[in-house]
């Protein structure tokens, strides 16, 4: 079965019914196309019918002189519409004039109506020519028009340069790019390019007008929006008939998007090596503060409460916290850890860290609390370094002294949902100095990864605060006024747990009522081994020491085949080269599925601290640990049915 021809439809005005039927009589004779004429006699009667069917039709065909309307005004009205349909004027004079200004308007075609010519014959293949040239053009322009949004979502433009004149002939978003109007020369164009980069860009484009071949360069300039842009060009030399070369043509792209990308992801590959390393040094130098922490704690045991003599010991204890939370600010930061949480008291917390950070400064401190403060669930080691970089930066912005502002304040939003908080209950610490501020143009950036404004500086103090608050589900702020000083807000979700009361004892109380018990310590460090026996030891506990996670799986069958399992085991979660707590945790509970077990370890930022019971541990132990933190884990864990 033949496939059916569509009719070519079209729209003849021709006020003469002779040249309507020889214009007829043509169309018939064109056996390899069907047409379909629709005739009016004037102008204005078509241009009716076109008003109302629009695109229906392939081509408009008017002669030139007609009764009222003219052709070339028919035209007109028609280009006036906006319609796309080719037009073609039919005359009997032949003149030069009225072809021109046909052409001039947009006409697509002219047939001069001459007899001895036998014009008719050549009418259906005329207009034929004229259709399919227009849709040609019409798929130039929808191309062209294509290329040209293409080119300006990928911020690329193209051009052409003549380097005898400088003459540049280019795309739109070129010029929007580089900020400047078509007919910019190539000295005009080059007054964008940075100073530090014009001299690469001018030698590339010499090299390549004199040998050919391929120039590509990225460069900065200042664009239209007057920031610094990167550009990315590449051009190539276009010969003449004598192997001359004639032109340069290329591309331009901006991308400085891409090169933010690029430095970010330098930024993350350096802080991932950065957290590689520091997970290794944080790991040996914890364990190397656990043996001290250790026999501090020990040293400390053998003093009577109020001699003398403890209180070098007391800040001997306070500065090797301080080491530790020092090694675990970048690991935090450059590793992301979740925090290891606990209920925790917020006043006592964040007065003891910023009086500490205080000393030695002429900045005092002016301390507020609620009186019931609500406690939170957190980890203090990570908060810690939150007040800690904010105290410190407040003595900085402070170099002639001053005040600084610490208010801790209860904050019910469960029934009101405030700045896009959830609707629950905060503690809200707020922490103002009286410095120098910060420039509003800084303000939005404060918080971002390497941003700083300080020359000793590295931006990561204010990176690391804003990523612990926001793993802790809890929000900050910054509100600055240059010359006044500056306040930065914390939001930190309360506990939905009971309050640290006399009915609820905290941690020191429940410390005194000791439950004994046996104990498998495994660490591959021997001197913690041996630190951490002598310190249970003390407290009446019987306590057995394994290097590896083999051996302390071995030890802990061999209890429960003898009958005799043990109360408790405290596990390293890393072994090099070994068995971890981990791994070892896995296979002890399948002997037992009811042992207690505690994971202990230098990298406080690994998953398994920050959710122990989803790995089948009871309670954490982070290194370095003190002998009364020791305690109190085990004797949580111990005192639990």
């Amino acid at each position: 079965m033949s496939k059916e021809i569509m009719p070519i439809k079209l729209v003849l005005i021709e006020d003469s019914l002779h040249d309507v039927e020889s214009f007829r009589r043509a169309l018939s004779a064109d056996s390899a196309r069907k047409w379909e004429v629709i005739h009016f006699q004037k102008a204005e009667q078509a241009l009716q019918e076109i008003a109302d069917k629009g695109e229906e039709f392939d081509l408009f065909v008017t002669d030139y002189n007609l009764p009222g309307m003219s052709g070339l005004d028919f035209c007109h009205q028609i280009l006036e519409m906006g319609l796309a349909t080719p037009l073609v004027i039919l005359t009997g004079t032949g003149s030069e004039n009225i072809a021109a200004e046909a052409i001039r308007i947009g006409v697509s075609g002219y047939i001069i109506k001459d007899p001895l010519s036998h014009y008719t014959s050549l009418i259906p293949d005329t207009l034929i020519d004229v259709i399919s040239k227009t849709k040609t053009k019409q798929k130039l322009a929808l191309s062209e028009e294509l290329l040209e949004k293409v080119q300006r979502l990928a911020h690329i433009g193209h051009w052409k340069l003549n380097p005898a004149t400088g003459a540049v002939t280019a795309s739109d978003e070129f010029y929007r790019m580089f900020a400047m109007s078509p007919g910019a020369d190539l000295a005009a164009i080059m007054q964008a390019v940075h100073e530090d980069d014009k001299k690469g860009v001018l030698a590339e484009i010499q090299h390549c007008t004199e040998h050919g071949g391929i120039w590509e360069s990225r460069y900065r300039i200042k664009g239209v929006d007057s920031n610094e842009r990167w550009i990315h060009s590449i051009g190539g030399a276009v010969t003449g008939k004598n192997g001359e070369i004639i032109e340069l043509v290329g591309t331009s792209q901006d991308i400085t998007g891409s090169k933010m990308v690029e430095k970010e992801l330098q930024k993350m590959q350096k802080l991932e090596s950065l957290g590689v390393l520091a997970g290794g040094i944080a790991h040996d130098f914890n364990n190397i503060l656990t043996m001290l922490f250790g026999n501090i704690s020990l040293t400390k045991s053998n003093f009577p409460k109020g001699q003398a003599g403890l209180e070098p010991l007391e800040k001997a204890e306070e500065a090797f916290q301080r080491a530790s939370r020092l090694t675990n600010q970048l690991l935090i930061f450059a590793k992301g850890g979740e925090p290891v949480k606990k209920g925790i008291t917020l006043g006592k917390l964040v007065e003891e860290v910023t009086r500490f950070d205080l000393t030695g400064s002429n900045v005092e401190l002016a301390f507020k609390t609620d009186e019931n403060l609500w406690a939170i669930e957190g980890d203090a080691g990570q908060l810690e370094q939150v007040f800690t970089n904010l105290a410190i930066n407040a003595v900085q912005a402070m170099p002639a002294g001053g005040h600084l502002h610490v208010t801790l304040e209860n904050i019910d939003f469960s029934k009101d949902t405030k700045l896009g908080f959830s609707s629950r209950r905060y503690v809200k610490a707020t922490v103002r100095d009286e410095g120098t501020g910060i420039d509003p143009e800084h303000l939005d950036r404060v918080f971002d990864p390497y941003f700083t404004t300080k020359q000793a500086g590295n931006g990561l103090g204010l990176a690391t605060v804003f990523s612990i608050i926001f793993k802790h589900g809890g929000h900050i702020a910054v509100d600055s006024v240059l010359g006044e000083g500056t306040s930065f807000t914390v939001f930190l979700p309360a506990s939905e747990l009971q309050q640290f009361t006399k009915e609820n004892p905290g941690s020191d109380e429940v410390a005194e009522k000791q439950h004994v018990g046996k104990i498998l310590m495994m660490d591959d460090e021997e001197s913690i081994c041996d630190i951490a026996k002598q310190m249970l030891e003390s407290k009446g506990h019987v306590v057995s020491l394994a290097s590896s996670g083999e051996q302390a799986i071995g030890m802990y069958k061999q209890s429960m085949d003898d009958g005799k399992p043990y109360d408790c085991i405290i596990m390293d979660l890393t072994i090099p080269g070994g068995v971890g707590g981990k791994e070892a945790i896995v296979e002890i509970l399948k002997i037992n599925p009811e042992a207690k077990a505690i994971v202990s370890s230098g990298y406080g930022i690994d998953p398994v601290m920050a959710s122990h019971t989803s790995f089948g541990f009871r309670d954490v132990l982070p290194k370095p640990f003190t002998a009364s933190s020791l305690f109190e884990v085990v004797n949580k864990v111990l005192r639990e049915s």
